[in-house]
């Protein structure tokens, strides 16, 4: 995701430059802030009816970590990888699989919730820097969230409003927190509102991850 900033036609201060990056940080990036907490959530509002999805990750290492899915306070998905080894399900079991590189880019996806909620605004976001502050000992940059004033009206679904804060890494340029609320319209006037709130946490503390007991058979591999 590529984001609009404010700024000049010259060549870009560091903090912008900064900004910039955190759009296209990858997984690999993430990963260099080490063994970390990371929950996200994306809640959205149409037709009157709310719904809310969320992330949590305890990270570690490539080796080591855990996702949790859930939709509106439900556990719908639990993967779990310790020393190597993979576990998938839920409450209820735990079925081991030898596809480990599968449950690895599902990781990637997992990262990037915060692009994938906001994607219909990707035109038009605008982030200006604000303030420095530091989280958990780490320096970082904190961005007032807006939108540009010329939004296209010919789509489908036009965003109407963008409001919120990110707060990025200095030194990774990974977002470490942001809470960011977005409102898109149809062209039948029926809006949909989404707030995404993100948090990395417990920065260089490694979790404490426990094989699952309620496990299941085997699990064949997937291509």
């Amino acid at each position: 995701m590529i984001w609009l900033l404010a700024c000049g036609p010259s060549e870009p201060p560091p903090e912008i430059a900064i900004a910039e990056a955190s759009g296209e940080v990858t997984w690999e990036s993430t990963a260099l802030l080490g063994p970390h907490h990371y929950t996200a959530s994306v809640e959205t509002t149409q037709f009157d009816r709310p719904s809310t999805q969320t992330v949590d990750v305890l990270w570690a290492d490539w080796d080591n970590y855990e996702i949790e899915r859930r939709r509106d306070g439900r556990l719908n998905s639990r993967v779990l990888l310790l020393d190597g080894q993979v576990w998938q399900g839920d409450d209820n079991r735990m079925r081991t699989s030898e596809n480990v590189e599968l449950y690895r880019r599902e990781l990637a996806t997992t990262w990037n919730v915060f692009e994938e909620a906001l994607r219909p605004f990707v035109d038009v976001v605008v982030l200006e820097k604000t303030s420095e502050t530091v989280v958990e000992g780490r320096p970082a940059l904190v961005y007032a969230v807006s939108m540009k004033a010329d939004v296209p009206t010919d789509a489908k679904s036009v965003p109407t409003e963008l409001t919120g804060t990110v707060t990025v890494d200095e030194g990774t340029a990974v977002r470490l927190l942001a809470d960011v609320t977005g409102t898109q319209v149809d062209y039948k006037g029926n809006s949909k509102i989404t707030r995404v709130i993100l948090t990395r946490s417990e920065i260089g503390q490694v979790p404490e991850l426990v094989a699952p007991t309620n496990t299941g058979r085997v699990r064949p591999e997937s291509n």
